[in-house]
């Protein structure tokens, strides 16, 4: 991804890797491909808030690292977006063949319908593929995997325009992954967050306890290979339990 970033990149466009307090040689790998290595605190939000800060024109493009082969190049396909684009974000939408998806269906979109209707409805809401305008809105950025969720709510609530990207496919972990649990538990996080801070909700717990035995079933995933059947009746049973009920407007 990082060359796909630094082929992309246009006069005056700067590559920049955000690095979130990485154990491994990815930093270092970074650095002799001759990419600005940016320092930044643990947590997929506090890299996105990092690049953010020093972010003052134009538009700011972000990637994620674990793509293993794409359709076409998505940093191009951002960037030439961005240039024709009167929209405040761009979500990039890739379509992944054989990934498992629970935290999407069964977390993210309910609590949005109710929560935010006027959130857009997205195919892909969790991408980490976007572009943000200079001077965007994005106060209060969570500090991990929630970011997603709150940028589109955070930008639909306060007027901004949400575009999407179609960018193909792509081919990177498959199924699920070893940190669903904790990215499912950020991403409700932040989308609670939000509705105490807008007004969307009075009871705050009780939106934790339905959301609670929704992360006990998306932590249920069966391993690679096994079968996927009894895991989404599970799912589908527990995200269709009712909602706690919403204040009077």
């Amino acid at each position: 991804m990082l060359g796909q970033c630094q082929a992309a990149a246009r006069a005056g466009d700067v590559v920049w890797f955000v690095d979130s307090a990485s154990t491994d040689a990815s930093a270092a790998l970074a650095a002799e491909a001759g990419v600005e290595v940016v320092p930044a605190p643990l947590g997929k939000g506090r890299a996105v808030d990092t690049a953010i800060a020093r972010h003052s024109e134009g538009w700011l493009l972000l990637v994620d690292g674990d793509v293993e082969e794409s359709e076409r190049s998505i940093p191009a396909a951002l960037r030439d977006a961005a240039a024709r684009s009167q929209a405040d974000m761009i979500v990039g939408q890739v379509q992944s063949d054989g990934k498992r998806r629970s935290v999407t269906p069964y977390l993210y979109e309910p609590l949005v319908r109710a929560l935010f209707p006027e959130a857009p409805q997205l195919d892909r809401p969790l991408s980490g593929f976007r572009a943000l305008r200079a001077g965007l809105r994005v106060d209060r950025l969570p500090g991990g995997y929630g970011v997603e969720a709150h940028l589109n709510v955070e930008v639909a609530l306060t007027g901004g325009r949400i575009e999407t990207l179609p960018l193909g496919a792509h081919r990177g972990p498959t199924r699920g992954y070893v940190h669903i649990g904790r990215a499912a538990r950020d991403i409700a996080d932040a989308l609670l967050d939000l509705a105490v801070g807008y007004g969307r909700i009075a009871d705050r717990r009780a939106w934790e306890a339905w959301t609670a035995r929704v992360l006990a079933a998306i932590d249920d995933q069966p391993g690679e290979g096994a079968d996927d059947a009894a895991y989404f009746r599970a799912l589908r049973a527990v995200a269709g339990e009712p909602l706690p009920p919403l204040p009077r407007r």
